[in-house]
C-alpha cells in the first residue's frame, strides 16, 4: 500500500467519523467506508474519494495528504453536540424531544455566530 494511502487512512480515522456518518455524506456507501476505516485495512483510499471528502467537509484541498493533520478541529459541523443513534433510539418520546431541542439550539447558536462574523467581516454591525 502506498505511503499516500496510509497517510490518508490515518487522517480519515483521525476525523473520528463512523462509516454511517461518512456514507451519509453521499460519497460512498456504508460498506465502502466500513472497509477503509479499520486499522490494517488493505482497501485503497483513492485520491478521487479523498478530494470529494475534503470538498464535502469544506476542508482545504490536500489536507488529507498531510501526515498527522489536525482535521477534527477544522470540522465546525462535527463540533456540535452529537447523539449516539443507539442511545437516542432508547430514549422516551420526551427524551428524544429534549435531544432534538438541544441540537437545534446548538445549530441556531452556530448560525448566529456565523452571521455575526460575516457582518463584522463586511464592516457592518448587527
Amino acid at each position: 500500500m502506498s505511503e499516500d494511502t496510509l497517510i490518508r487512512k490515518a487522517n480519515l480515522r483521525r476525523l473520528g467519523m463512523t462509516a454511517t456518518e461518512l456514507a451519509a455524506l453521499g460519497i460512498g456507501g456504508y460498506s465502502y467506508w466500513a472497509a477503509i476505516l479499520p486499522e490494517g485495512s488493505t482497501k485503497a483510499f483513492a485520491e478521487k474519494k479523498v478530494r470529494q471528502l475534503e470538498a464535502k467537509l469544506e476542508l482545504e484541498r490536500g489536507v488529507m495528504d498531510r501526515p498527522g493533520a489536525d482535521l477534527r478541529s477544522k470540522l465546525k459541523i462535527w463540533n456540535l453536540p452529537r447523539v449516539d443513534i443507539d442511545r437516542y433510539n432508547l430514549l422516551s418520546v420526551e427524551g428524544k424531544a429534549a435531544a432534538q431541542s438541544a441540537f437545534r439550539a446548538a445549530i441556531e447558536e452556530e448560525l448566529k455566530q456565523d452571521q455575526e462574523l460575516t457582518l463584522r467581516a463586511n464592516g457592518t454591525d448587527s
